[in-house]
């Protein structure tokens, strides 16, 4: 008798859904199959965006402010009156997010941040009990995580953008396990990577092969970009990634400092906030001022204080001109620096670090960055 080859079959039914004239599919465990699948292939499934299935309103109680007006309904419930107030954070069924964690293979927790006005929002979405679709439960607002809940209907549910045309949907209903790509790049929108603003002009820049060098200057990639950098090489940065991507961003706009650079030497000098023997997480020195042996390195109150002696040393070494508003240096070794010595990070080595190495390794990291854009 031949021996028969054997052609494993798994259908995976979609859900599509309209949201202000768009086309959503609703993110199962069917959802989840094609994802990792692009997972797998090392696909940028981080460009794809995710959206909400009903306006989210959240009111954040017991902060500053006043919270919503209790009552009790007749069924014995408390209830929040919340006609009068302004939600703290609204998103959209028009704001989009993407995906910064993974579930596990167990059906474990899906993170989507949203950013809303520059700053970012993290929801976090669990299985339902139908194992139908995932429900947001809990949002992290300025490192503080929410439990989310409402008295009057379900909280809302996670939605993928979509692109279906009738070669697309053949593909998304029949998933062949053996011996078939799934999702073929020639078959499927969601392969393809979004085009961001800064790469169909601003890549023609630097061209990949002319990086930007100047200290002083504007970057090109944004904090989503930045963070989602670290990420990839340090998975465990979790949400501080976004935290800290967005003060890069800030506080080098506030000095005129290409945050592109300052950011790529961050993940040189902590190993991609993995940090070492030397400079501790818990310092917020992220750039090894003062690391002249183990223990002993500069220290700073908060994350944005680091960022900011970062930002204002490479000004140090990059230009003449006074800090912006004349504020005095977060770090005394601003004020040893030879000022305008090096415009450039090919003036750090043997400056800023004895390694003679020191700028060629900045430009790697910032090749990799843009790269990776």
């Amino acid at each position: 008798m031949r021996n028969a080859a054997v052609l494993v079959i798994t259908l995976i039914c979609l859900t599509v859904v309209n949201v202000s004239g768009q086309e959503h599919i609703v993110v199962d465990p069917g959802v989840l199959q094609m994802l990792q699948s692009l997972k797998d292939s090392e696909k940028p499934i981080n460009n794809l965006k995710f959206y909400l299935s009903n306006p989210l309103g959240i009111f954040i109680i017991n902060e500053k402010g006043e919270a919503p007006e209790p009552d009790i309904s007749s069924d014995g419930a408390l209830v929040l009156n919340t006609e009068n107030q302004t939600p703290s954070i609204t998103i959209s069924g028009e704001d989009h997010g993407t995906m910064i964690t993974f579930p596990s293979a167990d059906g474990g927790v899906i993170e989507i941040i949203f950013w809303m006005n520059g700053k970012p929002v993290v929801l976090k979405f669990q299985r339902n009990t139908q194992n139908s679709r995932y429900i947001v439960f809990s949002a992290t607002i300025n490192t503080k995580d929410y439990r989310l809940s409402s008295s009057r209907r379900e909280l809302p549910h996670l939605l993928i953008k979509s692109n279906i045309n009738d070669t697309a949907a053949e593909i998304f209903a029949i998933h062949a396990s053996l011996g078939v790509p799934p999702l073929p790049d020639r078959s499927s929108s969601l392969n393809q990577r979004q085009p961001q603003q800064f790469n169909s002009q601003r890549q023609q820049q630097y061209n990949r092969d002319r990086l930007p060098v100047d200290i002083m200057g504007n970057g090109n990639l944004d904090a989503r970009r930045l963070a989602g950098f670290l990420l990839r090489n340090n998975p465990q940065a979790g949400t501080f990634a976004y935290e800290l991507a967005s003060l890069y961003v800030e506080e080098a706009l506030n000095e005129g400092v290409n945050h592109d650079i300052a950011f790529a030497q961050m993940c040189l000098e902590t190993g991609f906030l993995k940090f070492g023997r030397i400079v501790q997480r818990s310092w917020n020195n992220f750039c090894g001022l003062g690391a002249i042996g183990e223990g002993q390195g500069s220290i700073f109150p908060s994350a944005r204080i680091g960022v900011r002696a970062h930002i204002q040393h490479l000004k140090a070494y990059a230009s003449t001109e006074p800090l912006n508003g004349g504020v005095r240096a977060e770090d005394d070794r601003f004020y040893y620096v030879a000022r305008g010595s090096s415009p450039t990070i090919y003036g750090l080595t043997g400056r800023w670090a004895e390694d003679t190495q020191y700028a060629d390794k900045i430009y790697s990291v910032l090749r990799r960055l843009y790269e990776f854009s």
